[in-house]
């Protein structure tokens, strides 16, 4: 019985990291694609950018 609760932990273990992995990369890639703002300045005159 008690080798069954280690094979049970284990696999807890690995889901919980694999969860960590995958939240961590999707957090990543938020921050990369989605979470900056670029804000161009479009039908400006040069003297009005100065």
């Amino acid at each position: 019985m008690n080798k069954g609760l280690g094979k049970i932990k284990k696999k807890h273990i690995f889901l919980a990291l694999l969860a960590v992995i995958v939240l961590g990369g999707l957090a990543k890639d938020y921050s990369a694609w989605v979470g900056t703002t670029h804000i161009a300045f479009l039908n400006y005159q040069a003297i009005t950018l100065a």
